[in-house]
């Protein structure tokens, strides 16, 4: 499967890319907005595991440019914090997984929110 990763932390965004490439997956990382929509522009993501806590409105609008490309999005948040985000509209969805949690339970939820499409 084809995942883009969003997260400022760059540890937290290399460890989370290398398991799941280990895992089989085709995985991309992006820190930020702007880094997130250049790997957009080249690849057709089928999920995006994104910080529910990056800047400022940036979770909002890569949210919001995420579903426009029919991309599911799986929030990381460390408290449910995501009231007032984009949410799902069709078949994209948009689920939040509270942290932390291991990769494979990751890797569950993913097929989990892929499954209800």
């Amino acid at each position: 499967m084809r995942i883009l990763i969003v997260d400022d932390d760059a540890a937290f965004r290399h460890s989370l890319k290398s398991d799941l490439t280990q895992m089989g997956h085709e995985v991309s990382a992006a820190g930020g907005l702007e880094s997130a929509l250049d790997a957009m522009l080249q690849t057709a993501f089928r999920a995006a595991i994104v910080d529910a806590h990056l800047s400022y409105g940036e979770t909002r609008r890569l949210i919001t440019a995420l579903q426009s490309c029919g991309t599911s999005v799986l929030l990381l948040a460390e408290q449910d914090t995501t009231t007032g985000l984009a949410r799902p509209t069709d078949c994209v969805h948009v689920f939040t997984l509270m942290k932390p949690v291991g990769v494979v339970e990751l890797e569950r939820s993913l097929y989990r929110l892929l499954d209800g499409c």
